[in-house]
């Protein structure tokens, strides 16, 4: 099994501190993260530690405590033009430009953080969180694709078409890409509870580079889509290496 490393520095985001968490008051709030009522960051230690990250890597811990799920649908676009999804739009109308695109399993080496996300306001927290996020999952979905692709997962020798059932189980088991990494083994288990439950759903037959497809379309969905906020949660998609 081979995969990709990939390792960003979080730190040059400099994050530092805020005084407000976000929650929606206008279905526009495209570009910023003070629109609601404030909460003094010294108020709580813990918030005051997300907001004032002094050049370390974000923390997955601070996805609860910021209210992430929250924000993401606070600020969940209301004009999302087709083809695009509402992850693409998010990650798009908050970083600034069309020209990325997660919609769809990309080639992993052509595949990069967006470099707007290292150049946004140090205030703006709340964006970085959930763009990294979107990114992230998308990242993660596209390395398990180039596993199936290179025969890293599949159901024997030189086989490259893998049922629901194959794949979830690979995906729990120490075989998982990444699954020295506990919070990769733990977001393995969550896209693989998510496939069976798709292919209940649906029915029917399909392959695994389908399957990470339909993952990737549910979780882009929405935010209040089971996909993302099964493999959101606790901040599982805020990691900086794969």
């Amino acid at each position: 099994m081979h995969v990709s490393t990939l390792i960003f520095p979080l730190a040059s985001l400099l994050l530092v501190p805020s005084l407000a968490i976000p929650t929606a008051q206008t279905e526009d709030v495209i570009n910023s993260d003070s629109s609601t009522a404030p909460v003094q960051a010294a108020s709580d230690p813990q918030i005051e530690r997300c907001l004032n990250m002094n050049g370390k890597d974000l923390d997955p811990t601070c996805w609860d405590i910021l209210k992430m799920n929250d924000y993401m649908k606070a600020v969940r676009p209301v004009a999302c033009p087709a083809p695009y999804s509402w992850g693409n739009c998010f990650l798009n109308q908050r970083i600034g430009g069309w020209g990325y695109k997660v919609d769809e399993i990309s080639n992993p080496g052509t595949f990069d953080p967006p470099p707007e996300i290292k150049t946004l306001d140090s205030t703006r927290v709340w964006i970085v969180y959930g763009a990294w996020s979107i990114w992230f999952l998308h990242h993660y979905l596209t390395r398990l694709a180039d596993e199936i692709n290179s025969g890293g997962i599949a159901p024997g020798e030189g086989q490259t078409i893998v049922d629901a059932k194959t794949l979830s189980t690979v995906l729990n088991s120490d075989q998982a890409p990444g699954a020295a990494d506990p919070q990769l083994r733990e977001l393995g288990k969550k896209v693989a509870f998510i496939i069976l439950a798709l292919d209940v759903a649906t029915g029917v037959e399909t392959n695994g580079l389908d399957f990470l497809e339909r993952v990737l379309d549910d979780a882009l969905s929405g935010p209040e889509s089971d996909a993302f906020l099964r493999m959101s949660a606790a901040g599982g998609l805020i990691h900086s290496q794969l």
